[in-house]
């Protein structure tokens, strides 16, 4: 009998179940990493959405192309989003995308009563020079901005970033969370009752905005 082969010998045992486990390990992740280009306008939760066809998940790297819409339609998952010129991402109210490790705007995002989490502290979060972000989430506390928080900004100076919502200018003032410099800077509320509209800062040099 071939020795190798002998499973009465626990030491074969073991060696194989050692050796079965690595081999599964490896195909699991590397099965689950896919790279989805968007097909067409359509739900993020849609298979038909993207090319691979699929449902996105937490390990997924998405890139939303030009002339497609794209609409948070269910809590969401994706490592990476990169959202090409012409392309645009919007929310259902109340629903969350959750993001592992980054954040590129090239095109429109616009998250107004919706909200997006970036997990991993160091991610990068980006705006490019056609980029333009609409910030207006549903959970407007500290807890609902780790896309500030735990992101690496990165705002080209002609990208666009619309404030709506701030859940403390007073004691954390919106430079304090931003690690570079600005783009065009729009304000629309304050916090404390406050309204003001239509406050713009264009071109900032500023790395801490310290509030009006």
């Amino acid at each position: 009998m071939n020795r190798l082969l002998d499973f009465k010998d626990p030491s074969k045992k073991i060696l194989v179940f050692l050796a079965v486990t690595i081999l599964s390990l490896t195909c699991i992740h590397k099965a689950k990493a896919i790279s989805r280009v968007s097909n067409a306008t359509g739900n993020f939760n849609s298979p038909a959405t993207w090319l691979p066809a699929g449902v996105p998940t937490a390990t997924d790297l998405l890139i939303i192309q030009n002339n497609h819409t794209i609409l948070i339609d269910n809590n969401s998952l994706a490592a990476t989003i990169t959202v090409n010129a012409g392309g645009k991402l919007i929310w259902t109210i109340g629903k969350k995308l959750t993001l592992k490790n980054g954040f590129i705007v090239n095109g429109t995002v616009e998250i107004i009563e919706g909200d997006i989490e970036l997990q991993q502290p160091g991610s990068p979060f980006k705006i490019g020079p056609t980029g333009t972000l609409l910030w207006q989430p549903a959970n407007n506390t500290v807890a609902g901005a780790t896309l500030f928080t735990n992101g690496i900004e990165d705002f080209n100076p002609s990208s666009n970033l619309i404030i709506n919502k701030w859940y403390n200018y007073t004691n954390t003032p919106i430079g304090s969370v931003v690690t570079g410099n600005f783009g065009n800077l729009a304000l629309t509320t304050l916090s404390n009752g406050l309204l003001l509209s239509g406050i713009k800062i264009i071109n900032s040099n500023y790395t801490k905005f310290l509030g009006l």
